[in-house]
């Protein structure tokens, strides 16, 4: 028989409160921005905190009608006003090298959802977030390229540079010898 320690509920309340989302100020903010928002709306016991309250909610709804047309007009109009694929358009000015950087998913992607969660999951992760990024796929995805660690596939055949990094099936499927970088940089992400 195992004996575990009896815990009174003060204690269990303290380890409960003190795991908790809010406590911790974790790196993924939906959860606690969730419940941020209900807490606030929901905490209206005077008239000044009902019209703030309602006020809210009328941000809210902006916001969320906001969002929906400019998605959906981003549909109907790709690479206007959502991905700019920066370097496929140096690569059609004639910068041939250019196409490296498309090859490699550099973009810039304007979404309300990338905004939100930059806001709400402050300069550290943020920072934490852009570098891993810029040193997986700007240092170590090459460098496993170029030393014959990773392989690549064409993505066009007019265009032998342009090339898939991001595959997660191999090359005859021999992963050992032929992955791309995507499948290696997440076996070195996963004990991480």
């Amino acid at each position: 028989m195992l004996l575990l320690p009896r815990i009174n509920q003060t204690t269990q309340h303290r380890l409960t409160e003190s795991i908790t989302i809010v406590k911790q100020k974790l790196v993924f903010p939906s959860p606690a921005a969730t419940a941020f928002t209900i807490r606030s709306l929901h905490l209206s016991t005077s008239a000044a905190a009902r019209i703030a309250a309602k006020k809210k909610v009328l941000i809210l709804g902006v916001s969320f009608a906001g969002t929906f047309i400019y998605k959906s007009v981003c549909g109907y109009a790709p690479g206007l006003l959502d991905d700019w694929h920066i370097f496929w358009w140096f690569y059609t000015w004639g910068w041939k090298g250019a196409i490296h950087g498309e090859a490699w998913g550099w973009i810039i992607e304007l979404t309300p959802a990338f905004f939100g969660a930059g806001m709400l999951s402050g300069l550290n992760a943020s920072w934490s977030f852009m570098t891993g990024s810029i040193l997986a796929w700007g240092l170590i995805g090459p460098l496993t390229i170029k030393y014959g660690v990773a392989v690549s596939k064409p993505l066009s055949e007019n265009i032998p540079e342009y090339r898939n990094y991001f595959s997660m099936s191999a090359v005859k499927g021999d992963f050992m010898n032929g992955g791309s970088p995507r499948y290696w940089l997440l076996w070195v992400s996963g004990p991480v």
